[in-house]
């Protein structure tokens, strides 16, 4: 079908376009009478200039629903190639180069060139006498009833309304009115109806019987459906085309054979096309046997446009192409040809789940034209890209990386290096295909790959990620607001390689971390701290034992999930790369409240003198202070801290005034008589802020709790 660029033969003597004309200057433009002379109209009844325009997803010209309009003057054409069989046929083009006078003309393929000399001066208006004539490539439906593996409309692939241009379908109605204005405004008009499958569309026979004899029409169908409608309305001077697809799980062979013996027989001039996808291309010359004894033209198409259910791109074997060379014409015009030769320093990758690699080597430009990155942005350069899939699914790829190649020109012949980093891959251990490729960036770009290079082929082989077995002494945590957590326990590696730390800088060395996260919200990690790094190797099947120490200063009330896990700075955490973390829980309670009660707070000393504060303190908390049988650095105490009146955030001195020893639980009330040394503190006003704290830790303001704090006048 048009719609994926398969050819037509002829009722007339086709001259043999010859060889691929390869146009070498770096700076070609070509102008095309595509839009003037030949246009493609849609199902929705959108209008594009060419079928590689509608392929390469162009904007469209205009709407019939609108009125047809005439193209002023000739455009520039964007592509690297001319290979829609429609295309070649009905357009001429016009190719200019910095190393000729004049453009190189290549005429239309259809037997019938007039006289395209307008674009020899494409930023001139194109006169009336030039637009008299048009071929126009009809696709009234591009729905199909095939299941094609190679073709974008293959019946299943797609829903009609995901495809361009191709709903809604204009009805009977609005397609009468369309025609009827475009026959008005020729001379002489050619029509080329295709799909999808036309004859599955209400508009197709209609149509036909509405053109008639004033103008050129054939037809291309895989004669599955309203043959006998068709031999009824179609003029016997028109081609039939049908269009093979052996492949297909809806082709049957007799019905086609005897469709196109009915044809015949019937007095209709009709031809074979037959797409020369690779796993259907060998049929070729079975069927051609077949044509030859009924006397039926036969065509080879090259496969072309996009890429087949599997994610394989038009690139022919040499075994294919020896096979194509001898069955096909070749009917493609390249303007730009777009080759690489890459060579990477390896050819398979063994890094561990997680791990990120780099790849290096060289790249050559053995195309036909400049790679020009100078001063282009980098939405429109020339790019690097590699492509992760697994074997046999090219169709679908996991992973997508892509760097600007270079800043600079990279001339036809030239080479550069090239480097790209793969970040962090996560897949699961499996070996799977590297697709290395140039693309070009852009609304209009595309891979190398799809213009009929060879990408380079890598082996990625993602082994298990590191493994660890992790004991700790307790898995329950109870903490007030602010205390320090210490999480205590060994961690056994059960991987295939060594934890390597000694001697390594803090930010490469190995290090178990905790990451935090609400009961509510375990999965949404809100805090994570770098607890303990590495000081040693850690070979397989050794332990490790660990202390960690975390701060909680800013943990509120209530219950955390904790996930302790390994990592390495500036890569994922194991966890990331298939180890299972150890979890826990943590709560957190309010933070350590008091109440304190003082026998005076109107306090006035001598230089020098002691100072003396009596009172008591209420426990309003919800836990103990445990000081019974402490060390004296690990109990309870109440201290001052001493600031001037002028300057109450600047602490001048300090002193732990009194220990606590005795149990204080919750609701208890404990009597302190305070005793500090203010030698040193002249004359003047002071504030002393008396609060409790626990040594090496944290003053209870820090965790919450409201300090005391009274004036002292010192004379």
């Amino acid at each position: 079908m048009v719609a994926d660029m398969i050819a037509k033969s002829s009722n007339k003597a086709l001259p043999i376009a010859g060889s691929e004309g390869k146009i070498s200057p770096m700076d070609t433009l070509v102008y095309c009478s595509a839009g003037i002379n030949y246009a493609v109209v849609c199902p929705n009844g959108d209008v594009y200039r060419c079928m590689a325009d509608y392929v390469g997803k162009h904007s469209p010209l205009f709407n019939v629903k609108d009125g047809w309009q005439k193209v002023e003057k000739p455009s520039l054409c964007s592509h690297s190639k001319c290979e829609g069989s429609c295309d070649v046929r009905y357009t001429t083009k016009a190719i200019f180069s910095s190393k000729s006078e004049g453009p190189k003309m290549v005429q239309c393929s259809n037997g019938d060139c007039e006289d395209f000399s307008y674009l020899h001066f494409p930023d001139q208006p194109v006169g009336e006498a030039f637009r008299r004539n048009v071929h126009i490539v009809w696709m009234p439906t591009l729905k199909c009833n095939y299941t094609c593996h190679y073709c974008g409309n293959a019946a299943g692939r797609h829903k009609i309304h995901d495809i361009r241009s191709a709903y809604p379908e204009l009805s009977v109605e609005e397609w009468f009115d369309a025609w009827r204005q475009i026959h008005a405004m020729y001379e002489f008009m050619g029509v080329s109806i295709s799909g999808g499958e036309p004859l599955l569309s209400e508009a197709t026979l209609p149509i036909i019987e509405l053109l008639g004899d004033n103008c050129d029409v054939d037809i291309t169908t895989n004669l599955s459906v309203n043959v006998m409608s068709l031999v009824r309305s179609l003029s016997k001077r028109c081609l039939i085309t049908a269009s093979l697809h052996p492949t297909s799980k809806s082709f049957n062979k007799e019905l086609v054979f005897g469709s196109l013996l009915y044809l015949k027989n019937n007095g209709h001039n009709v031809s074979v096309n037959f797409v020369g996808y690779p796993l259907q291309l060998f049929l070729a010359e079975e069927y051609k046997k077949w044509c030859d004894v009924y006397g039926i033209a036969f065509n080879v198409d090259y496969w072309s446009g996009g890429g087949d259910r599997n994610g394989f791109f038009p690139k022919l074997s040499e075994a294919e192409q020896g096979f194509m060379n001898k069955i096909a014409t070749t009917r493609q015009v390249q303007f730009e040809l777009f080759r690489h030769e890459i060579e990477t320093k390896l050819q398979r990758y063994d890094i561990e789940q997680g791990d990120s690699f780099t790849i290096k080597g060289t790249i050559k430009n053995a195309g036909t034209c400049a790679w020009r990155n100078k001063g282009l942005g980098e939405s429109e350069a020339f790019k690097l890209g590699v492509k992760i899939m697994r074997f046999g699914n090219e169709r679908d790829v996991l992973r997508e990386v892509r760097i600007l190649l270079t800043s600079h020109d990279i001339l036809a012949g030239d080479s550069c290096d090239l480097k790209i980093a793969i970040d962090n891959c996560g897949l699961p251990p499996e070996i799977y295909l590297m697709k290395i490729d140039i693309l070009k960036d852009g609304p209009e770009g595309f891979w190398f790959e799809h213009r009929g290079a060879d990408y380079k082929r890598l082996k990625l082989n993602v082994l298990k990620g590191p493994r660890y077995t992790m004991e700790l002494e307790r898995t329950g945590f109870e903490i007030e607001e602010g205390d320090v957590l210490s999480l205590k326990g060994k961690i056994k590696n059960t991987g295939d390689r060594s934890w390597l730390s000694r001697g390594l800088p803090e930010e490469e060395a190995y290090k178990i971390g905790v990451r935090v996260a609400t009961e509510e919200k375990p999965d949404e990690v809100f805090m994570d701290f770098r607890s303990l790094t590495f000081s040693e190797d850690v070979a397989p099947g050794d332990w490790y034992d660990f202390e960690i120490k975390g701060n909680t200063r800013d943990f509120k009330r209530g219950i955390y999930c904790l996930k302790i896990d390994m990592l390495r700075e500036g890569s994922l955490w194991f966890e990331q790369r298939g180890a299972q973390c150890k979890q826990v829980k943590l709560k957190v309670l309010k933070g350590p409240r008091y109440t304190m009660n003082l026998e005076t707070t109107d306090i006035e000393i001598e230089e020098g003198d002691i100072l003396t504060l009596k009172g008591r303190i209420e426990n309003t908390g919800d836990r103990p202070w445990l000081s019974k049988g402490l060390p004296e650095d690990e109990a309870y105490k109440i201290g001052i801290q001493v600031t001037r009146e002028e300057k109450p955030d600047e602490i001048l001195v300090d002193f732990r005034a009194l220990t606590i020893m005795e149990d204080v639980a919750p609701g208890d009330w404990y009597d302190f008589e305070i005793k500090g040394n203010t030698k040193g503190l002249g004359g003047g006003v002071y504030y002393l802020k008396i609060d409790l704290l626990r040594e090496g830790l944290c003053w209870f303001e820090q965790r919450g709790a409201k300090p005391l704090n009274v004036k002292m006048r010192v004379v």
